[in-house]
């Protein structure tokens, strides 16, 4: 009976070695803080064949492998062998968390305070706000799309020529870069539209599929809300993925209509969810219909083919595995959307957005291009307003800034040009937040715990 559950505990620990190693290969930048957010969202889950495929892939060999060493250590070894290799690969895979994700110091920073909210958030005041226009809004998220893919110091040709075009006659600031608590998808998200990032409390309890979303700040969603613009959210994943749908609960009035993968036919799935060549006519016809509508409207968007693991669409040439024909038909799909915006008389009184929502996590030129040029990594984005507007082109910028820039863009006049931790980047006068500290000390301070940031949640 005890070399029974010795065999089992074998086993569960086989597999939390491999599941450990797994996160670690397949997700080698994620952070903490990123994995603990998500369990709490783990039953939401895309469930497409692509994503299931690719949990079979490696998951049921992993498994019958395992299973074959327990039986083989359980006919050989003896029980107090059996209790200490448990105790080694549980040990194991515990330093590898440790170590890997720097959980002490994670841990160690969650003790420590810091000032950089007092210091530099800023509120939105509504009575000091002049809103000479009131145009409309799209943003469009593009999943894990990054300016590397231009950057041909970080890799060996520009995978993006058509974007390429596209920034070089727009707004478009080269170094954005990827701060703390803005590395995945939700977290990107929060950071433009409420311009603060995303860290986990220690309290567990906080985020969940039930729970209020930051409850107690005011985010772009609130602004336009009050404003009294319609507002859209189109996902190609469920939009309960993350939270996103809590969001939206708290956020804007609750008003705001949300079109995710139960809006499409299930044929229609590809990858993380909705295939992109199907979601981009949707927002098209979303956009149209808004446009004809008497009020001005906020819509926000995200792809999916460019997820990990990379979804090639029938209709694209090239090698499903090879991330750089995905790339090359994101590249030809988000280019055409842009000249659909730019061509049509939407674009003359439409602010359009287009922004990585996070630097990529893992693909097949992450080895040989991205690892070995980390630093150099920044976000893709593009701004198209309908009055022509300058920029200083050397500034460093990170997804905060989005906040108050996007309200400015629509024709909002701000105090201080500043809103949450972001500076609007056509102020030329104020340094943002990341040329004010710097990547690493701002990355440090965004770590430690801080009064104000819990008073938002």
């Amino acid at each position: 009976m005890q070399k029974n559950i010795a065999g089992l505990l074998l086993f569960l620990m086989l597999g939390l070695l491999a599941v450990v190693q797994a996160i670690c290969y397949f997700f080698p930048d994620i952070s903490f803080e990123a994995i603990v957010f998500n369990l709490k969202f783990i039953k939401t889950l895309p469930k497409s064949n692509e994503v299931s495929e690719f949990l079979y892939k490696y998951s049921l060999p992993i498994m019958l492998y395992l299973l074959i060493c327990v039986v083989v250590f359980r006919s050989f070894l003896t029980l107090k062998a059996l209790y200490g290799i448990n105790a080694i690969l549980f040990f194991t895979a515990m330093g590898m968390l440790f170590c890997k994700f720097d959980v002490g110091n994670y841990i160690k920073r969650r003790h420590q305070t810091s000032s950089i909210y007092e210091e530099n958030y800023y509120s939105f005041n509504k009575d000091a706000t002049v809103f000479r226009r009131q145009d409309n809004v799209v943003v469009l998220f593009v999943e894990s799309l990054e300016n590397s893919y231009i950057n041909t110091e970080i890799v060996s040709q520009n995978f993006l020529p058509q974007l390429t075009e596209i920034i070089g006659k727009e707004i478009s600031v080269k170094e954005h870069y990827q701060v703390e608590g803005t590395g995945w998808s939700i977290a990107g998200f929060i950071a433009l539209n409420c311009g603060i990032p995303l860290i986990m409390p220690i309290k567990g309890h906080i985020y969940g599929i039930d729970n209020p979303f930051l409850p107690n700040i005011s985010c772009l969603t609130d602004i336009f809300a009050y404003r009294g613009y319609q507002q859209y959210f189109v996902i190609g994943s469920s939009a309960e993925f993350s939270g996103f749908k809590n969001f939206f609960q708290t956020h804007g009035s609750n008003q705001t209509q949300i079109i995710d993968e139960n809006y499409f036919n299930k044929n229609e799935v590809g990858g993380w969810g909705i295939k992109d060549s199907v979601l981009f006519p949707k927002l098209k016809n979303i956009i149209k219909e808004a446009h004809r509508q008497d009020n001005p409207f906020f819509i926000t968007a995200m792809t999916i083919n460019t997820h990990f693991p990379p979804y090639l669409e029938e209709s694209c040439e090239g090698n499903r595995y090879d991330f750089k024909d995905v790339l090359n038909c994101t590249d030809k799909q988000i280019s055409s959307f842009i000249k659909w915006f730019q061509q049509s008389e939407i674009a003359q009184d439409t602010v359009l957005l287009v922004v990585g929502d996070h630097l990529a996590m893992k693909n097949s030129l992450y080895r040989p291009y991205l690892k070995p040029r980390h630093s150099q990594r920044r976000i893709f984005n593009v701004l198209i307003t309908p009055e022509r507007r300058q920029i200083r082109q050397e500034r460093q910028i990170t997804t905060f800034d989005w906040f108050p820039t996007i309200l400015e863009a629509s024709g909002a006049d701000l105090p201080q040009h500043r809103l949450g931790l972001g500076v609007s980047i056509f102020d030329e006068n104020q340094k943002t937040i990341i040329e004010e500290y710097g990547a690493h000390s701002l990355d440090e301070e965004i770590k430690k715990i801080n009064k104000m940031y819990d008073s938002f949640l």
